[in-house]
């Protein structure tokens, strides 16, 4: 039988991408290969390393090895990617908007989903940014997650359209 990985959650990385890459280093003395990382969105915005730190997440979850779900950031980020919003005054995601594969980066962002499930101990959890409706049963919250992650993952005009309507600008 194959061993569990250990899952290691973090949020708000917010691009600070030599903070992350330390914590997957002392991950990975810890436990070899034998680790999953779970990203609770915000991974971008205010720190120097966005484009690293997208880059890091995404080779875990393209291995297999890891989860992340949008947060608000990532979502200011599509939202500025689609012609919704400007930049603001604190805004450090330029090194994503402005790299040559940046239609790249939002394309893969907007297959993100917001919500992620599993099981930890025999129970069952759901992954999110910030939180959900208390009210809200598992299955209700994995229907609605996925719900809205076939709205951002039809495309950009489906997305931009969802986008616009669908999340307050600050």
């Amino acid at each position: 039988m194959k061993a569990a990985r250990r899952r290691i959650f973090v949020g708000d990385v917010q691009g600070c991408a030599d903070e992350l890459e330390e914590l997957i280093a002392r991950a990975h003395a810890r436990f070899g290969e034998g680790f999953e990382l779970w990203v609770a969105g915000d991974l971008v915005n205010r720190g120097p390393g966005n484009r690293r730190a997208l880059e890091l997440v995404r080779g875990f979850v393209d291995a297999g090895r890891g989860r992340y779900v949008l947060g608000n950031h990532e979502i200011h980020l599509l939202q500025v990617a689609l012609g919704l919003r400007e930049l603001g005054a604190n805004d450090s995601i330029g090194d994503v908007l402005g790299a040559p594969d940046a239609g790249e980066w939002i394309d893969w962002l907007l297959g993100r989903s917001l919500v992620e499930t599993g099981e930890l101990a025999g129970q069952r959890f759901a992954m999110v940014h910030a939180a959900s409706h208390p009210d809200w049963r598992f299955e209700e919250l994995r229907e609605i997650g996925s719900a809205l992650h076939a709205k951002l993952a039809a495309g950009r005009e489906a997305a931009r359209a969802f986008l616009a309507t669908s999340f307050a600008s600050d």
